[in-house]
């Protein structure tokens, strides 16, 4: 892939990017359903061996709430958005 620019050669700008992991349900989820299942994964990652564990295999836990990994999620979605249009990137 010799032909492809880099992220350096592409913009003056340094480029960070970070992977996640969240846990979704269906829209329309009700709401005492979903925050019964974050408080338990909030729960679960306080537990030193489910952290020890995450750990182990290359992941940083953090809990984020519902409202919070939505916000997260719509800002990576603006952000890739805008760089697939501004690249002229073809995903299909």
């Amino acid at each position: 892939m010799k032909d492809i620019p880099t992220f350096a050669e592409l913009s003056d700008k340094d480029v960070v990017i970070n992977n996640w992991m969240a846990l979704a349900g269906p829209a329309g989820t009700p709401a005492d359903v979903v925050e019964k299942v974050s408080s338990a994964v909030e729960e679960s990652l306080r537990a030193a061996y489910v952290r020890e564990k995450l750990s182990s295999i290359g992941f940083v836990p953090n809990y984020m709430s519902p409202k919070d990994a939505a916000a997260l999620m719509t800002n990576e979605y603006n952000v890739w958005q805008g760089a697939v249009k501004q690249l002229d990137i073809n995903i299909g």
